[in-house]
């Protein structure tokens, strides 16, 4: 039996069933899950970006994602992966909207900002700067913007300013 976590008793002297070290796995676990069921509402904004109005997809996608067994597995333990998850999906909502802003400069921080917690959790989060950068590109260049070079390089650069920032880097 592992002690650690099934302690043998209520903490005698506050009388609160697992404390200590078994409380705060205990939270650490909640907020795993927290932080997959979020994952999974994210993915459903996903889904309706991609096809608008189209719910039933939305649902299978969250179903989808919510069976596979390894993110079922991960998403009960107490696990950094959960944090980089969570955040590399918001990072690829973020991108998608990005795709139709309407206030380039702010989004590009607050994309950058995403970016950087994403990298905060796990370094290989990295990615999610090259998927912004894309985006804001894309943003800029499909709609054929006067000046969209200039205006695509400038928001490139706030997002890794932002980026920078939070990474500490």
């Amino acid at each position: 039996k592992n002690t650690s976590i099934h302690e043998l008793g209520p903490n005698r002297e506050s009388g609160v069933p697992g404390s200590g070290y078994a409380l705060a796995i205990r939270i650490g676990r909640l907020v795993s899950i927290a932080m997959s069921v979020l994952t999974l509402l994210v993915v459903h904004a996903i889904a309706l970006q991609l096809a608008p109005g189209n719910r039933p997809l939305a649902l299978l996608s969250v179903i989808v994602l919510a069976t596979i067994p390894q993110f079922a597995n991960t998403a009960s333990t107490l696990s950094n992966d959960n944090g980089v998850i969570l955040f590399a999906t918001l990072s690829l909502c973020w991108s998608l909207r990005i795709l139709r802003t309407t206030s380039p400069m702010r989004d590009a921080i607050i994309g950058g900002v995403l970016c950087g917690v994403t990298v905060l959790n796990k370094t290989n989060g990295i990615w999610c700067v090259a998927v912004m950068g894309i985006a804001i590109w894309l943003g800029n260049r499909l709609p054929r913007r006067a000046n969209w070079m200039r205006a695509a390089a400038l928001q490139m650069l706030v997002m890794f300013v932002a980026t920078a920032s939070v990474t500490g880097w």
